[in-house]
């Protein structure tokens, strides 16, 4: 394919333009995103301006387009820039931002707003198109967020973060224009960074003193383990791996965030747990999942035991604690002092959602927490419900109604069913529950709807029936649309939070080989549609008729 003709200063017409030679000039090769009018300048100056140079991807879903860029980062090692519609587009992008942050995987993303000038809106959709502070929607999992005010302080925040994003630990920014600045003509000249310039910082440099320390304790060590999760980052880092294995003679466990070490190496060791129990030391090497490889999960007993010895030393190397803000609830964070909690030995965080200045967590085994996030550097719990006695199954998610119901301020949570087989067979597991959130320091529990085991065809008692996953947003028509494995998809009225109600449901055929369908997900589009996935058959996309 020829080279798309090239944009020069001369050729500026529109402020738009200055955000499209940015995205060339930092050598993004791609561009995956989902049009929309909040971004039609920008867009605009991608296609006219600069020859669809870089070439756009058309994506059919904002997470997607993320997604996309997320991948190319883990398999080509560099960011892609990606645009997205504003609030829904960004909102439909959450999850795919959350990944990536997760994933250290630097991404660029670029979404819009406004008009922010009230006088400039068009009736109705640029209403709806406009938050005060998008960035608030994904602020927790960027490692930066911006909306300049004026054409002028686009190119100095465009670097700015760049270099953020790609300074370790790398992870996703969000940078928002608005839609009048894109679309204004340049009456001015706007001079960019100059290309020369380094992008990035330097390197942060290791510690001479503690890396010899290390190093001793390694040689000095008889069973040492090594434990990379995110080494292979880096194109050296595989290498790097080998050389350190070799030379110590210690066995590997790669956590596989990414991968560190050559499966077929003899150091290799990712399937065999047993080499922590005669482990003198272990070399946590850019690890911040350490707890899964090195302890058995008694999930009978709920309990975790660890296969290392008490008189073996751990030694950190990383990028852990670099982090803007971290909550953690009571006694869950070890490593800060924090004294284990006595009864739960999975007590930690596994579904988050903002609402505002609040953060609404469900917290696996310790039921659910209420978070002020307004100080995003000092989180903060408002609330906390454990169930007491324990709950049989973890909280999986915990959603709040963005509306009223019957002048209350209403949240629901669902549990991930694990287990209930066997003598436990046919006993209530697993519901959804509706909450009372109007005072957040104080959530009163309204109701826990339970289905009964003959709600499925399929043989209940020998499989998984229970909530899992909800649609993360409800509608003012009050209904919650929530997977139950065997059980399908059930869609619940939640009118009466006191008092849910079934009003539908679809129960999928299982896939070739499975006893029942593992309806797991949902997803409603623009449309209506909604979008089921099942763990063991695929997906099937089905229409209700309220």
């Amino acid at each position: 394919m020829a080279d798309k003709k090239l944009s020069t200063q001369s050729d500026r017409k529109w402020q738009s333009d200055i955000i499209a030679d940015l995205i060339k000039q930092f050598g993004f090769p791609y561009i995956p995103l989902n049009p929309g009018a909040s971004y039609r300048g920008l867009h605009d100056s991608l296609v006219n301006y600069n020859g669809d140079n870089p070439p756009m991807l058309l994506s059919q879903h904002e997470k997607i387009a993320v997604q996309v860029a997320h991948g190319y980062a883990k398999a080509c090692g560099e960011p892609l820039c990606v645009i997205v519609h504003n609030v829904v587009g960004l909102l439909h992008a959450t999850m795919g931002v959350y990944y990536a942050y997760m994933d250290r995987a630097p991404v660029f993303i670029i979404g819009a707003t406004g008009p922010m000038d009230e006088g400039k809106r068009r009736p109705r959709v640029d209403w709806e198109h406009t938050a005060m502070a998008q960035g608030t929607a994904v602020r927790d999992f960027c490692k930066w967020d911006y909306q300049p005010g004026g054409i002028q302080g686009v190119p100095d925040s465009f670097a700015r973060a760049y270099s953020i994003m790609m300074t370790e630990p790398q992870g996703p920014i969000y940078m928002c224009y608005d839609a009048a600045l894109q679309e204004a003509e340049l009456k001015e000249p706007v001079k960019l960074p100059d290309p020369k310039t380094p992008k990035v910082p330097g390197k942060i440099a290791p510690d001479m003193t503690a890396l010899a320390a290390i190093a001793d304790k390694l040689v000095a060590s008889e069973w040492p383990v090594l434990l990379p999760q995110y080494v292979g980052r880096v194109s050296s880092g595989m290498d790097d791996m080998v050389a350190l294995a070799e030379t110590t003679g210690a066995p590997v466990f790669d956590v596989m965030s990414r991968l560190n070490f050559p499966t077929e190496h003899p150091l290799d060791c990712r399937l065999n747990k047993e080499i922590f129990k005669p482990a003198d030391l272990i070399v946590s090497l850019d690890c911040r999942d350490w707890e899964g490889p090195t302890h058995y999960n008694d999930r009978i007993n709920r309990t975790l035991k660890s296969h290392y010895s008490d008189k073996c030393q751990w030694v950190d190397i990383g990028f852990a604690d670099i982090e803007v803000s971290r909550w953690a609830m009571e006694r869950q964070n070890v490593a800060g002092g924090d004294e284990p909690h006595p009864k739960r030995a999975q007590h930690r965080l596994h579904h988050a959602l903002r609402c505002g200045a609040e953060m609404y967590a469900g917290c696996w085994m310790s039921g659910i927490s209420i978070i002020d996030v307004s100080n995003i550097n000092a989180p903060r719990t408002l609330s906390r419900y454990e169930y007491d006695p324990p709950c049989p199954e973890p909280t999986h998610t915990f959603l709040k109604v963005p509306h009223q119901i019957g002048g209350r301020r209403i949240a629901v949570s669902t549990e991930e069913e694990r287990s209930h087989r066997g003598a436990d067979a046919g006993k209530p597991h697993a519901p959804l529950r509706t909450w009372d959130v109007s005072d957040p320091t104080l959530p009163k529990l309204l109701c826990s709807h339970y289905l009964p085991e003959s709600a499925t065809p399929y043989p209940a008692g020998k499989v998984r029936f229970g909530t899992h996953q909800l649609r993360e947003k409800v509608d003012k028509d009050n209904l919650l649309y929530v997977t139950w494995f065997a059980g399908g998809l059930r869609i619940i009225d939640i009118s009466d939070p006191a008092n849910p109600s079934e009003r539908g449901y679809f129960i999928p055929k299982p896939g070739d080989g499975v006893a029942a369908p593992l309806t797991n997900d949902i997803f409603k589009d623009d449309r209506g549609l909604l979008w089921v996935t099942d763990k063991e058959r695929g997906l099937d996309v089905i229409e209700y008729q309220n």
